[in-house]
């Protein structure tokens, strides 16, 4: 584990080169839980195998880790975990069942991505952290998706294949959905919608439960394809 000051600038000229190993990250933390560190990187990185936590870089590229996570609160990161059901347990903290995230589940900053990698079922199960940046739901995924306890999702969410089930859960989408094929299926939980919504296909069902705008102002709700339901909003 390496520390780094909150709230301090760290300039890195030369190579910036962190590598763990499966399963035994190397870890980048603030000094104080919450509270970003900033990092310039000048030159080349290798970095794999490492988990980020509040940390800002500054740089105009983003910093791209291979096998690694975002556990959220850093900025300019981009870890993606690719589903894979590796370990064929079907459930999201299963981190064996995740490709690039190094042996963990994903983390709040992390990308997940579901496409023909795999096409098992998934479950977002109680003891997953419960949010993410941007899921991306991609052609070729055929299974389905559903909601065993809340999801956050904090960027955006995309839906081109597959099934999506909210079940009895409360889902967040903080940066807008966008649905051009599959099926989500709301359930009798809550739905809490920032951002625009978009549809070009596929089926939308919105939940039995409260669905909320969050800023219903400026939100855009663009329904050109598909077969859509909202209700109870």
């Amino acid at each position: 584990m390496i520390t780094f000051e909150a709230g301090k600038l760290q300039t890195i000229q030369g190579v910036w080169k962190v590598q763990g190993a499966f399963a035994e990250h190397v870890k980048l933390l603030s000094t104080a839980d919450g509270e970003q560190w900033t990092v310039d990187p000048q030159g080349p990185r290798d970095l794999s195998y490492t988990w980020v936590k509040d940390s800002n870089n500054i740089s105009s590229e983003e910093i791209i880790m291979t096998e690694s996570t975002n556990r959220g609160g850093s900025t300019n990161w981009d870890p993606v975990g690719t589903w894979t059901n590796g370990n064929a347990t079907g459930i999201w903290s299963d981190g064996l069942n995740w490709a690039g995230t190094g042996g963990v589940a994903p983390g709040a900053g992390d990308d997940v991505l579901f496409n023909s990698t795999s096409t098992a079922d998934a479950s977002v199960d109680f003891s997953f952290g419960g949010a993410v940046a941007n899921m991306t739901i991609a052609s070729g995924y055929t299974g389905t998706i559903t909601l065993n306890r809340s999801l956050q999702v904090n960027s955006v969410f995309a839906l081109a294949d597959g099934n999506f089930s909210t079940s009895t859960q409360t889902l967040t989408l903080n940066g807008g959905a966008t649905i051009s094929g599959g099926v989500f299926s709301g359930g009798s939980g809550q739905f809490y919608l920032s951002g625009n919504f978009t549809q070009t296909g596929g089926t939308f069902t919105d939940v039995t439960g409260l669905t909320v705008l969050q800023d219903a102002s400026n939100q855009t709700i663009d329904v050109t394809g598909g077969t859509n339901l909202f209700q109870n909003v």
